[in-house]
């Protein structure tokens, strides 16, 4: 092959000609490394096919010129010449075509591989395509002009010659790679930086300052009612300042009171709430608020097995990681004693283990209620798990035998639910039986006698797709282990059912061991997702983010996302698309806000004051508490959507400010006087109001006989939802 070099000085542009390479007879495919620019009229109007390999000389000093000419010329005559090769015959063709368009994209494997390198899902069948394209060019010919070509014909019949066509993929699947990467450069570096700032293999790394203590972790575990919390808290007192942090705000509160009536002076913070105590030197919050900023000489975290929560199970792992305190004190059950142990050891801290057993028995009847109320007594819990249930079962005791019930259930607020647990304590109250949810399974002290399930099966899920599921073994100890309490009216517990055919499943849970928790809850930070922006892009949407994040998020063993918060904080950025331009920190704060996604009026709220943040504007407090007669559970259900908008914007106003949500003291009061309308009116009763049969509480039924509770789960409708009083903005 006849190869010519040229030199053109093109004094307008200042191009040195001879980084022009000039070839006949060669069909010269678009070169990886080199721009869109056009050739110069006078190449691009010869009578041949040219490809150019230039640079500007305004990069270049002058007395350097000729040199750097040179050395293009020596490297072309190096890279290229002609080299005469044997076509693929048909067969050998239809293979490889086979091979590189059937087999690779119905094998998914090659798609993974790709993806942990940086080639996304959108490159992939882009460069598939254009790497098949390349394939058939270089080994169609009978005469190859570059090295890379020459490497690939070789590639290419060395997988060819493999009988295995998973073998011979194997043999080109490293050619597509590399062929990828030079066609793709910069979607690929954007792809390994997003893949980089979403990697939460190392998180206890995000931590440097803990990280520089050595400090000493020390597990307090054992079954309910065996003191663990008590000597963790003994030992927070006698330290010269530290923290507590539960997962209720309810546990918050007691600890916040009891170690202020001990001597030692304690502030409250909760995501709603701020106590400040002068001269204080210890803190009592929410996981959510404790502070990783501070130093402490104790810190406890209550509740830890919550740390694989699918929702809340992040702030376990952020305290637990983040805490910077000499003694951190894990109280919590038995099944993530290895997976704590695993934290330490990365952390590089110290590990020790401290085992309680009950301080009372726990006997587990082998005989159940039969369905029978009659046999109720003093001082017994029914366990159902909805609302609907919670009332209907009230109604139907107090109905049949006469006694007056307290009630506990997750929708009420934590005041009321201490209001109640009180009165149900009180030896000279008329209230001397419990209807309650799971709630009460962990953060009230109750003197109960006797628990009783009414089901162990609960719905899980929303609307239409709510299933019925067994309770899990380690939710039915934690709720039965609150019956028997040291130094209370009933010291010996009891669990029971409520039917016969629960029995079996209820002995079974406390026979064998509860299975481990073996990973750690994860969500990402602010900061990350505001390095994880700064690749994908400005202005992008947080639901766009969160997508992607979700995408390249790489985890190992010992972690995983928490999958029902992720969905939640969806949700709630794709219905903030409608408020207008949110910062991400805004953005990011809204999906942190106390809200239930399946409320819409609640949601209604929500957007409307971030559409006021986003704007600028103020948002006043608009809604007033209820002032209607509660004579059902629907009026009550309205009392607590008000509490939970008072709440929200209490929220609110501590996180934005007061000069975007200015009546703080005013939903502060308007909470108070919800409390009281809500103490009230569980104290006088409130009617059973169902079109269902009212004379019997939930019976035994299949999950596809029994209906749904709609009631409870179901989003309320947007016309009941809309009181008159209920001003939307």
């Amino acid at each position: 092959m006849f190869r010519l070099y040229t030199r053109y000085v093109v004094s307008r542009l200042r191009l040195v000609g001879s980084g022009y390479r000039l070839q006949l007879g060669y069909s010269w495919r678009k070169p990886l490394s080199v721009g869109k620019k056009r050739l110069p009229d006078i190449i691009r109007n010869f009578p041949i096919v040219s490809k150019r390999h230039w640079t500007s000389t305004s990069n270049i000093k002058q007395q350097e010129s000729e040199q750097h000419v040179a050395s293009l010329v020596e490297s072309d005559r190096e890279r290229y010449f002609v080299k005469k090769v044997k076509p693929l015959s048909d067969k050998e063709r239809e293979r490889l075509r086979f091979l590189l368009r059937e087999y690779v994209i119905d094998n998914t494997s090659y798609l993974e591989k790709a993806v942990e390198i940086g080639i996304s899902k959108e490159i992939y069948p882009r460069a598939l395509r254009l790497f098949r394209k390349h394939v058939h060019e270089a080994t169609g010919r009978k005469e190859l002009y570059t090295r890379e070509d020459v490497a690939l014909y070789n590639v290419v019949w060395k997988a060819l010659s493999q009988e295995d066509d998973a073998k011979a993929l194997e043999e080109l699947f490293p050619s597509f790679i590399e062929y990828t990467k030079q066609y793709f450069p910069e979607e690929i570096q954007v792809r390994n930086r997003m893949r980089e700032y979403a990697d939460l293999r190392l998180p206890h790394l995000l931590f440097p300052e803990a990280r520089k203590r050595k400090r000493k972790i020390v597990y307090h575990f054992g079954p309910t009612n065996s003191g663990k919390t008590y000597f963790a808290m003994e030992r927070l007192k006698q330290a010269k300042n530290g923290v507590y942090a539960g997962p209720l705000r309810l546990l918050a509160w007691e600890a916040f009171e009891k170690m202020n009536a001990d001597g030692v002076y304690t502030n409250l913070m909760t995501g709603e709430e701020k106590k400040m105590i002068p001269f204080a030197s210890h803190t009592a919050c929410t996981i959510e608020m404790l502070s990783t900023e501070e130093e402490y000489e104790v810190a406890v975290l209550d509740e830890i097995q919550m740390i694989g929560d699918a929702q809340r199970g992040w702030s376990w792992t952020r305290g637990l990681l983040g805490i910077q305190a000499s003694e951190v004190h894990l109280c919590g059950d038995p099944s993530t004693k290895d997976l704590l142990k695993q934290l330490a050891e990365r952390c590089g801290d110290e590990f020790e283990e401290k085992e309680y057993f009950r301080q009372t028995p726990l006997n587990i009847s082998r005989k159940s209620l039969n369905g029978d109320l009659n046999k109720l007594q003093d001082g017994d819990t029914i366990v159902v798990f909805s609302r609907r249930d919670v009332y209907e079962t009230k109604y139907q005791i107090e109905q049949t035998i006469g006694k007056k019930c307290c009630v506990i259930y997750g929708s009420l607020p934590p005041e009321t639910r201490s209001y109640q647990a009180r009165l149900f304590n009180d030896p000279d109250s008329e209230y001397k039986i419990l209807v309650a949810t799971d709630a009460i399974g962990m953060g009230l002290n109750l003197n109960i006698r006797r628990i009783i399930f009414a089901s162990l099966e609960k719905f899980h899920g929303l609307s239409s797709s709510a299933r019925k599921e067994p309770l899990s073994f380690a939710l039915i100890r934690q709720i039965a282990g609150r019956a028997g309490r040291a130094f209370s009216i009933y010291p010996n517990g009891e669990a029971t059912c409520l039917y016969e055919h629960d029995i079996a499943r209820l002995q079974e849970a406390f026979q064998g061991s509860v299975p481990s928790i073996d990973s750690a809850g994860l969500m990402p930070t602010l900061d990350q997702m505001e390095l994880f922006a700064s690749v994908v892009g400005e202005n992008v949407k947080l639901s766009t983010l969160l997508d992607l994040f979700a995408e390249y998020a790489k985890l190992d063993n010992l972690f995983s996302l928490c999958e029902q918060k992720f969905l939640e904080m969806r949700r709630i950025a794709r219905l903030l698309q409608q408020a207008g331009t949110l910062s991400l920190k805004e953005q990011f704060e809204f999906c942190q806000a106390p809200v239930n996604v399946s409320d819409p009026f609640l949601m209604k709220y929500l957007l409307s004051f971030a559409k006021n943040v986003a704007a600028g504007n103020r948002s006043e407090l608009t809604v007033r508490p209820y002032q209607g007669k509660l004579l059902t559970q629907l009026d009550l259900q309205k009392l607590e959507s008000r509490y939970r908008i008072f709440d929200l914007y209490s929220y609110l106003s501590e996180k934005f400010g007061r000069e975007f949500f200015p009546d703080y003291q005013v939903a502060l009061a308007y909470k108070r006087r919800t409390i009281q309308s809500l103490e009230t009116a569980l104290t006088e009763g409130i009617r059973f109001q169902d079109d269902s049969d009212k004379n019997s509480i939930p019976k035994k039924s299949s999950p596809e006989e029994q209906p749904q509770d709609n009631w409870f789960r179901l989003p309320v409708s947007e016309e009941s939802s809309r009181a008159s009083d209920i001003p939307l903005k």
